[in-house]
This record gives C-alpha cells, sequence and structure tokens, in this order.
C-alpha cells in the first residue's frame, strides 16, 4: 500500500458504533477519555521521553545496524545515525499516551516488548506502571546498548529485563522463563511470517486478561495481511483497530467485538 492509498484508506476509515456502548473495552474507552489525573502524570512522563529523544534527535553518531526486523527491500546491516533511528523509530506521541494509560488501566503483572529500539516506548510503559517487570527483546546488540542508557537517564532500569538477540532463537526461552505474560507490544518486525509465528508462540503463554498491541499494522502489505489473519483466531474475544495501531483483549469476561476507530 503506497503513501496516497494509505492517506485514502485513512479518510475513509470506520469509526465503531460501539465506541461509548457496553459492547466497547471499558479500558480502553476509559483511557481515550484521557482522566485529568492520569493525563498528568503523562504528561510529566511523555515530557521527559520528548526531551531525550530531542537530544537523540542531535546525535549525529553512525552505528551498524542489524535490522533483523526489516520490511520488504530494507537493509539489514547498516550504517544508521542515532538522529535517523531517533527519528524514525519512535511510537507516534498519540499512540505512546494511549499505551500510557491503557498500562495504568490492566495494570499487567509482567510485560513482554518485541522490538526496543532505542527504549524510549519501554521507559514510557514502565513509568505508567512501575510495578510491572518488563522484558524487551531486541536484535541488534549496539541498539540495545544504547537502549540501556536511555534506560539509566530515565530510571527505570530496575523495572526493565534487557535480552539482546534474534526473536527466533531467543523468543521461546523468554515465553518460558516469564510465563504467564499479561501485555504484548509487538513491534520488530514488519513482516507476516514472522509476525504470525511469534503471536502463535504468545498465545500459549499468556494471562486469561492477556493484552496485546500491535504497532505499525498498516506499515506493509505484509503487515496488514497479518493483522486480518490474526483477527480470524478464535482465542480474541475483542479486537481495537486504530489505523496505525492493533489492540487484542482476551479476557473472556468482556463482551465480544470487533471494532475500528479513526484515531
Amino acid at each position: 500500500m503506497n503513501s496516497v492509498q494509505k492517506f485514502i484508506s485513512r479518510l475513509f476509515f470506520n469509526v465503531s458504533a460501539d465506541r461509548s456502548g457496553n459492547a466497547f473495552p471499558p479500558e480502553l474507552q476509559k483511557a481515550l477519555k484521557k482522566s485529568p489525573h492520569a493525563g498528568e502524570r503523562c504528561d510529566e512522563a511523555i515530557l521527559r521521553v520528548r526531551g531525550l529523544r530531542s537530544a537523540l534527535m542531535k546525535d549525529h553518531t553512525e552505528i551498524t545496524v542489524n535490522d533483523l526486523g526489516a520490511g520488504p527491500g530494507e537493509r539489514l546491516v547498516s550504517k544508521r545515525k542515532i538522529s535517523n533511528i531517533a527519528r524514525k523509530s519512535t511510537q507516534p506521541e498519540k499512540y505512546s499516551r494511549l499505551q500510557y494509560r491503557l498500562m495504568q488501566l490492566t495494570r499487567p503483572s509482567t510485560v513482554l516488548e518485541l522490538g526496543t529500539s532505542l527504549g524510549l516506548t519501554t521507559a514510557l510503559l514502565s513509568m505508567a506502571h512501575p510495578e510491572a517487570r518488563i522484558i524487551t527483546i531486541e536484535g541488534c546488540e549496539n541498539t540495545a546498548r544504547l537502549a540501556q542508557k536511555n534506560f539509566s537517564t530515565l530510571g527505570v532500569s530496575d523495572a526493565v529485563v534487557q535480552v539482546t538477540g534474534p526473536f527466533e532463537e531467543v523468543l521461546d526461552g523468554v515465553l518460558s522463563l516469564y510465563h504467564p505474560i499479561d501485555y504484548i507490544f509487538f513491534d520488530g518486525n514488519h513482516r507476516m511470517a514472522p509476525t504470525l509465528n511469534y503471536f502463535l508462540k504468545s498465545l500459549n503463554h499468556i494471562s486469561d486478561k492477556a493484552v496485546m498491541v500491535f504497532d505499525d499494522i498498516r506499515w506493509s502489505d505484509q503487515m496488514e495481511s497479518a493483522w486480518d489473519e490474526i483477527l480470524k483466531h478464535p482465542r480474541i474475544r475483542c479486537s481495537v483497530d486504530l489505523f496505525g495501531m492493533g489492540i487484542l483483549f482476551f479476557d473472556q469476561t468482556m463482551p465480544e467485538g470487533r471494532h475500528k476507530i479513526r484515531y
């Protein structure tokens, strides 16, 4: 899907009629309402992360990046400036804010992130719910080292467990060791087959009320196809499609539904 097609698709994106009704996930409904108290804490955390990102965007040091989750046509190994990584790899702030509030509302004990990058979203998740143990996997050693420094700068090092290595090699061990997992953020691969594989593996290690968040679900045709295929799985109780990000709920006490929201 090219940029023009994405724009047209987003322009005519459906808005769920159930957004304010009982069928809409209560956790996400509250998160979208932006309660004032949560907003104050969120704003403070966002400002800290934004300040660090601004500093990183001025760092033109080049590092060798092994991008194991590169999409079609992208180079796997390349020299990249830290400033470019900070500019391109950080989640859009509106989605970061939403995840912050969702973390506060669902209060997961164990969080798994696939794709650390510079660790800015990782840190934000930790600041949202400091009691959570966050395990984050990054395939590139050089990028992981930068993330470790950023965790220290933002004061979340004690809450974050870093795992470095290809997902294919380390994911099984992580899932078994930290089972059950309450919240998973998929942001480390933009190809269909691996994304589906990680999703299916994770299903065997999630808690009864788990939440899964998929970033960049329309980043490429492969990611959009992966998202469409994932939605067919019968264990999903409720899904929310925000166009750029998708959220799955597995709590069987929740009203069942498939929702699309222009967000």
